[in-house]
């Protein structure tokens, strides 16, 4: 038996040839799309394909937030609100299906915060836009 201080070298002199240490064909799969899995295929895809897209998509939210900030009736806020609240649905659940949960749980907050502004819009207050964009920020830096 090895002692605890021998180096990599002596350990594998001393282990028999039987033991020898050759890499397994499953460490060596780490690419999904040579495995030869379809489903880990179409998961690296559809990762791949939202990835792509998270650029385009924070654009978009910082574009729906602006006219929600300049906003000054009720109507127009919820009009807003509803707007940016279908956007972040929908990151929410391509980001769930993509694999990518830190964004997931991000937007999930973002869009339950947005829900709840939509039913009561007496809550639309400047540290509610405020927060809205700072989760909008945050996504940035997730993406």
């Amino acid at each position: 038996m090895p002692s605890l201080g021998a180096t990599p070298q002596a350990v594998d002199a001393a282990a028999p040839a039987s033991e020898a240490r050759t890499p397994t064909p499953a460490a060596s799969a780490s690419d999904p799309t040579t495995s030869g899995d379809p489903d880990a295929a179409f998961q690296a895809a559809r990762r791949k394909s939202f990835i792509e897209g998270l650029p385009a998509t924070l654009k978009t939210l910082r574009t729906l937030l602006r006219p929600l900030i300049k906003a000054e009736s009720e109507p127009a806020r919820l009009l807003q609100i509803h707007d940016l609240y279908r956007r972040v649905h929908a990151l929410t659940g391509n980001a769930g299906v993509a694999g990518v949960p830190h964004v997931a749980r991000l937007s999930d907050a973002l869009e339950a915060l947005l829900k709840a502004l939509s039913e009561q819009p007496k809550n639309i207050t400047a540290s509610a836009l405020r927060t809205i964009a700072l989760a909008i920020d945050f996504l940035g830096i997730l993406f």
